[in-house]
């Protein structure tokens, strides 16, 4: 007797299931977005991209062992995906073309926050601005560029295109790439206008809220301005702090100020702005856990921070070829990163969300946009 494929819709996507192990889940253009088969999780990235993610069991702690499929390997998990969605009655569409057109508009997508996968990414940028921190390599061989206004009318008009009604499945606006927020007000306020043109508010997938990375180092704005950009519609900043250490913060080559990091912060919290803080697990090595974990719990101790902002944790990931990995510092390895982060968070002692500030783990590796 065979099983009965079961559709659902939600969050603006479709949800096919023959039990609660095989799980696929499409946008209403019928791209294949993830699926859930034999004990394994699968992420399929709008550029073709494919993950598998395998939880597993280490003492108290749960990790996940995350592989991006090489081309026969993914090519054949996503042939038995197209199959059975063809079983369910479910007709997807080119995926190998659609990636075709994503990678044509959009290039390639380098990074985004945990809960901004979902999201609409239009790159008013591309790059970073800085590109010179000691670890990071997602931007080294690009060259920062800023759309001007007519450009990135035209990009957001293309996506749009592009997404069709796949549109419904993002959640919230995200202006890339790596530091977007560190723009002159005036070329932001001019973005923010056009997002707002393209999205009446109200709209359940609120795509008219838009996030943003920045530095906490290039740009320095009055309060007016931060009051302004928060009147339309930059709802979410996101900010690279790394660690709390002077220090630490030198081995990254990363510039940083704590102080300049509290008035920051301040001014974001008065005009009504989310702040998202990235704090690197492992950073310093062994050599300067302590340091890093006490400066930045002290630091966070010191911020206006409350319910709705987040505090994310990340394993340092450091490229064998960085200026970092050339230190000879001791590395932690995963379990150790993730005793750091139970320790910072024993330190913080927030009250739970809705209360508080949530702090959660963030793992860049299962990054597929």
């Amino acid at each position: 007797m065979k099983t009965r494929w079961e559709r659902r819709h939600a969050l603006g996507r479709i949800e096919l299931a023959r039990d609660r192990l095989e799980i696929y889940r499409l946008d209403e253009a019928g791209r294949l977005l993830s699926w859930v088969r034999d004990g394994c999780s699968y992420r399929r990235g709008l550029d073709g991209t494919v993950l598998q993610i395998r939880r597993y069991e280490e003492g108290p702690d749960k990790f996940h062992l995350v592989r991006r499929l090489a081309p026969p390997e993914r090519s054949l998990r996503l042939d038995q995906a197209k199959s059975r969605l063809h079983e369910a009655g479910e007709e997807p569409t080119d995926w190998e073309a659609d990636a075709d057109s994503f990678r044509e508009l959009y290039g390639r997508v380098g990074i985004l926050p945990p809960d901004q996968y979902a999201s609409l990414v239009l790159q008013l940028t591309q790059g970073c601005s800085y590109n010179r921190c000691a670890f990071c390599n997602f931007y080294r061989s690009e060259r920062f560029a800023v759309k001007e206004s007519a450009s990135f009318h035209e990009h957001l008009s293309a996506a749009l295109a592009y997404f069709g009604a796949g549109l419904t499945a993002r959640r919230g606006t995200f202006l890339g790439e790596a530091n977007a927020g560190n723009l002159p007000t005036s070329v932001l306020l001019e973005a923010l206008a056009t997002v707002r043109a393209a999205f009446p508010p109200r709209q359940p997938q609120r795509l008219d809220q838009v996030g943003a990375f920045m530095d906490t180092f290039s740009t320095r704005r009055s309060q007016a301005e931060w009051n302004e950009l928060a009147a339309a519609g930059l709802r979410e900043i996101y900010l690279g702090v790394e660690s709390g250490s002077r220090t630490v913060l030198k081995l990254l080559q990363k510039p940083g100020n704590p102080q300049r990091m509290e008035l920051l912060v301040k001014q974001l919290k008065r005009a009504g702005i989310v702040v998202n803080l990235i704090f690197l697990c492992g950073a310093g090595g062994h050599e300067l856990s302590w340091e890093h974990v006490a400066a930045t719990t002290g630091l966070l101790k010191r911020l206006p921070l409350g319910p709705g902002d987040r505090v994310y944790l990340s394993d340092l990931e450091v490229h064998p070829e960085s200026r970092y990995a050339r230190l000879g510092l001791s590395p932690l390895d995963r379990w150790e990163c993730r005793q750091q982060a139970r320790a910072m968070r024993a330190l913080l002692d927030y009250p739970p969300p809705p209360r508080g500030p949530a702090v959660t783990l963030y793992d860049v590796r299962q990054f597929v946009y």
